[in-house]
């Protein structure tokens, strides 16, 4: 009997986990993918295309006025979450 796939955040935990980041840097990784997800009424990652990833790096800088430093890791784990297709 075959497992289900794991989900998305799962897959996430997994790929930070064998880069042996800290439990911070995974929880701020989740994070950031969370915001997203939500930001995007509940989308999964795989369903978004290139606009509403520029709409959510825009809320970001605009409406949340995240730094430079961090807009990039956003722009990192954004790129991870669309690459995972679960």
């Amino acid at each position: 009997m075959t497992q289900p796939p794991k989900k998305l955040l799962d897959q996430v935990r997994d790929a930070v986990w064998l880069k042996h980041y800290a439990y911070s840097t995974e929880n701020t990784h989740v994070g950031w993918i969370k915001r997203q997800i939500v930001f995007h009424d509940v989308r999964h990652p795989a369903e978004m295309d290139a606009a509403e990833v520029e709409a959510f790096l825009i809320h970001l800088a605009v409406k949340e006025n995240v730094v430079d430093d961090d807009a990039m890791t956003v722009v990192r784990l954004v790129a991870v979450a669309l690459l995972i297709r679960v």
